[in-house]
């Protein structure tokens, strides 16, 4: 019988750590088989067969990892490794493909967890994700302060809390030297 993921594991890690890159593709490659939802051993065994030489079988293995890591939802991994497709080939259609429907997939947050919102029947009575909701379609229109103040305005509101008269996008000024020696010498009085 063959051997299980956690053998496999370390003799792959081994294996690597020794420099025996063509025992430890062995390896990676017979993980992906064993785990095919992980993305990581199909990057693994691409950066494997880089270090060999391999360029074409790398590329074929990195668009594995870009398939997995989307389908498990880490965009921003999918879009580290096409960037390393296009440093092997700079031209590489399917790879700038994937990395501008990703971009574009990334932007898309705030979308997408109002539709996750939206299909969830539990958030529709709740009044804070009605806030959120009015924020968000706000917030894609309008990203000025006035409308950001006007969305926390409205959360607040549906939380029952007070409202705030004003948005701050700038750092609390630091007090200036004659204040901060002036608590200075009162600290000391007071100790």
């Amino acid at each position: 019988m063959g051997k299980d993921v956690r053998e496999l594991r370390e003799e792959a890690s081994a294996a690597s750590a020794e420099g025996k890159h063509k025992k430890a593709l062995a390896a990676y490659l017979e993980l992906e088989r064993l785990e095919p939802h992980d993305a990581q051993w199909a990057k693994r065994a691409g950066e494997t067969y880089r270090r060999l030489g391999n360029n074409k079988q790398a590329v074929e293995a990195f668009e594995r990892s870009v398939d997995r890591f989307a389908q498990n939802g880490f965009l921003v991994q999918a879009i580290a490794v096409c960037k390393v497709i296009l440093q092997i080939d700079a031209r590489h259609a399917g790879a700038l493909e994937r990395l501008a429907l990703m971009n574009s997939q990334v932007g898309q947050g705030p979308a997408k967890a109002q539709h996750y919102a939206d299909a969830n029947p539990m958030t529709h009575d709740n009044p804070n994700v009605a806030a959120i909701r009015r924020a968000t379609t706000k917030m894609e229109i309008d990203t000025t302060p006035d409308a950001a103040l006007e969305a926390m305005r409205a959360a607040a509101v549906a939380r029952g809390a007070a409202a705030p008269d004003r948005v701050s996008l700038q750092r609390p000024r630091r007090p200036s030297r004659l204040r901060r020696e002036r608590r200075r010498r009162w600290w000391r009085r007071v100790r």
